[in-house]
Parts: structure tokens; C-alpha cells; sequence
């Protein structure tokens, strides 16, 4: 078999493959597909640079494929979320803060009695922002982050005192 007939071979692998791979990424949810089709085209493209390094060689030329273990892994390429620690939670909110007319930014419903974050005074139920927290180190309304401990504020200043010029 000729390098010409090789490459033709692999060249319908690859489409007979690309076309398996296609069906199956639309019934995945939008985040995963997106990266899935991104890792995807990444792995096409170094394939067909190989094979074209296999037709007309270079002189010199270094080249680096990285191949995922296993192609049904899509999740091989997931965001990993950095998330606060119990010393940052622990330095960051205030529990058991009583409210007045105020609601909670996560699940819009009524606070009397919540936790407040030190750095930004937002509050919040404490069971919606310990969640919040679990997938997010910001918070939910200003987006500070509270894994960056900030001088904290006088009593009786609030968030909005400082965001005012």
C-alpha cells in the first residue's frame, strides 16, 4: 500500500469517526459540548498535521500531539472551579446578623436573620450562600471576591458608603 492509499484510508477513518463523534456531542449539555467539539478540532487538526508531515517530510521540525486517554471522557477537559476554604468562609461571612426589609439576592425571598459577607456587608439566607459558595467564590451580587481578605469596614458603614464617591 502507497503512502497516497494510507492517507485516503486514514482520511475516511477520520470522517467516519468525526461523523460518530458529531451525532453524539448534540445531545450534550452546552458547556460540555462546547469544550468536547473544541478538544475535537484540537485532535482533527493534529492528526491531519501528522499526516501531512507523513506525505512531505520536513528538513527538521518538532511536533507534540497530546491524545486524550479515552475519547468517551469528555469530562478530561473540564474547568476545574477553585473554590473559597473553611478559613476563607470562616474569615469572610457573619452569621446569625439580624436584617430589616431586606431579601436575599439568591432566592429573592425575605431576610430577617442571615449572613452577611465582611468585605461587601451583602447578606443572605445562610443556606443560599453556603451553596452559593460551593460552587462560586464571589459573591453573588457584587462579585468580590472573598477569597481576598479586605480591611474590615467601621460599624455602622455600609457597602453602599463605600461605593459612593
Amino acid at each position: 500500500m502507497s503512502i497516497s492509499h494510507g492517507v485516503i484510508a486514514v482520511v475516511r477513518e477520520l470522517l467516519e469517526t468525526e461523523s460518530a463523534f458529531f451525532r453524539t456531542a448534540v445531545a450534550l449539555p452546552e458547556p460540555q459540548r462546547g469544550r468536547a467539539i473544541g478538544n475535537r478540532a484540537r485532535m482533527t487538526h493534529d492528526i491531519l498535521s501528522l499526516m501531512r508531515l507523513m506525505v512531505s517530510p520536513p528538513t527538521t521540525q518538532r511536533f507534540v500531539v497530546n491524545i486524550p486517554l479515552r475519547e468517551s471522557d469528555v469530562n478530561a477537559f473540564e474547568d476545574v472551579p477553585i473554590l473559597p476554604t473553611a478559613d476563607h468562609l470562616a474569615a469572610a461571612l457573619e452569621h446569625e446578623i439580624p436584617f430589616n426589609d431586606s431579601n436575599c439576592a439568591i432566592c429573592q425571598e425575605s431576610v430577617e436573620m442571615g449572613t452577611r459577607l465582611r468585605n461587601c456587608g451583602h447578606g443572605f439566607h445562610s443556606s443560599c450562600i453556603t451553596n452559593w459558595f460551593s460552587m462560586n467564590p464571589r459573591c453573588p451580587v457584587c462579585r468580590d471576591d472573598v477569597r481576598v481578605p479586605r480591611p474590615t469596614r467601621p460599624p455602622g458603614s455600609s457597602a453602599s458608603d463605600e461605593e459612593s464617591h
